[in-house]
């Protein structure tokens, strides 16, 4: 017998459903993109407040109900839908509850041990699902992550890769920065240091080893979320 997922939430408005604005989207989405409509039909949506735009936890696809109804027309609001399923489709969830549980993204022969870091993971599949869509002939929401490099036909574990070593350089460049801005505040420091009170002629052994290494443990914080939180 198949296991069924629990939601992660209710679902608070139903009639949404019924609703024209829905209907339009669904319309669109079968017009531009029979595809993604088919699998559409095949998932569950549920509408919650519980969430600010639209989620996925990889079996359900959460909307909130005043975010879809605010988008300014029904190829926007089909956009979200197919985003949504397309994350169901293309398994990101799963594998992100995959590389979690693992505690790495990959072993590389050049660059070692690859972390595994949430926030990157989901802003590279909304990247190339959003290039996706448009290739479909939809209209992306306002906001909505793109990036030239990254279209239909990118893996996300190459994207991924990409995005980890450029966001690492980034943060390798600005510990050097704030490095060197200790380095000349400590120098400046000693500079303005009182003179001492010791005779003339006694010997001044003064010792510079001064040097603060604020050695932060900083927390990346991406948790394994089951639930999935799409900003577009």
């Amino acid at each position: 017998m198949a296991i069924k997922a629990k939601p992660h939430f209710d679902n608070v408005a139903p009639e949404m459903a019924d609703s024209e604005t829905f209907a339009a989207a669904m319309l669109t989405l079968r017009g531009l993109a029979r595809m993604i409509w088919r699998y559409m039909l095949k998932h569950t949506l549920i509408w919650t407040y519980q969430i600010p735009t639209g989620a996925t936890d990889g079996v359900y696809i959460y909307i909130n109900p005043n975010f879809f109804k605010s988008l300014p027309n029904d190829s926007q609001r089909a956009f979200l839908l197919g985003h949504e399923v397309l994350h169901i489709v293309l398994r990101h969830a799963w594998r992100r509850m995959a590389f979690n549980k693992a505690g790495y993204f990959a072993i590389d022969t050049k660059l070692g041990k690859i972390p595994f870091i949430q926030k990157i993971w989901n802003w590279v599949t909304d990247a190339i699902i959003n290039r996706e869509l448009i290739a479909y002939g939809l209209e992306p929401i306002d906001g909505a992550i793109l990036d030239d490099r990254f279209d239909r036909d990118t893996l996300a574990d190459d994207a991924y890769r990409i995005k980890w070593q450029e966001d690492k350089a980034q943060q390798d460049q600005d510990q050097d920065d704030q490095d060197a801005a200790d380095d000349e505040s400590s120098d400046e420091d000693m500079g303005n240091a009182a003179p001492s009170n010791q005779d003339d002629d006694s010997e001044h052994n003064i010792d510079g080893d001064g040097d603060t290494q604020g050695e932060g443990d900083a927390d990346q914080g991406d948790q394994d979320n089951e639930c999935e939180n799409d900003g577009g």
